[in-house]
């Protein structure tokens, strides 16, 4: 027994020399490979709370100025009387002839601007005209026989943005003083036309022709205009 013991203790101490000078040494640490791709992000957190609100700050410098807009409205005006008050005529014999008149009004007209002059249509009206019903209010050009052979003409035009000069022909003319008893009446429509019709704006669907066509009574019905007034500022 005590044999068998020893061999045994033999072949161990052997088998562990034997592994010993077999195993080999350990070498350097190798380069660090490259990084994975990123993971799944994970879920968001819960949301923090409100941090205190940051002190105001300076003005910034005032933007340019936008361009004007578009019309939407017909602006008109008020009856303006041809008149300074009884004795004084405000029509004038003066420049007359260049229309072949015998006198002219000239109006102050803000609301023709270019833009009403170029795309839209100005409508003007006269009434307490002298020798005529002074109920009736006639759209321009207004024209009435008088007597045989002799009518009164009333008409207007549009010598530049902002005004409008009113014309008196008639082959035996009033005096001056007689014909300041009238008192006139404009409207500036806006609106765009195509094919000779108004395609937006209070008039849409009509052309300059029907529009100067209407009577009083019926361009402030389709134009929603009260019957006196001013919408000028």
């Amino acid at each position: 027994m005590r044999k068998v013991t020893l061999r045994f203790a033999v072949l161990t101490i052997a088998g562990a020399l034997i592994f010993s000078s077999c195993s080999k040494e350990t070498g350097p640490t190798g380069p660090q490979g490259p990084t994975g791709a990123p993971g799944l992000a994970g879920l968001p957190g819960p949301q923090g709370a409100t941090g205190p609100q940051g002190a105001t700050g300076p003005q910034g410098p005032v933007g340019p100025q936008g361009a004007p807009g578009t019309a939407t409205n017909v602006v008109y005006s008020s009856w303006i009387p041809t008149s300074g008050g009884p004795g004084i005529p405000l029509w004038t014999a003066t420049g007359a002839s260049t229309y072949n008149a015998a006198a002219i009004f000239n109006l102050n007209a803000p609301a023709v601007t270019s833009t009403i002059i170029n795309q839209g249509v100005v409508l003007a009206f006269i009434r307490k005209v002298f020798n005529i019903n002074p109920g009736i209010t006639a759209p321009l050009p207004f024209s009435e026989a008088v007597a045989t052979g002799w009518n009164d003409y009333y008409d207007f035009i549009i010598p530049a943005a902002g005004q409008l000069r009113f014309t008196y022909k008639s082959a035996a003319p009033w005096s001056i003083p007689s014909i300041s008893s009238a008192e006139v009446r404009y409207f500036a429509i806006p609106g765009s036309v195509s094919g000779g019709r108004f395609i937006d704006g209070p008039a849409k669907g009509y052309t300059k022709e029907d529009l100067k066509a209407l009577n009083y009574e019926k361009a402030i019905q389709l134009l929603n205009i009260p019957e006196t007034g001013t919408n000028i500022r």
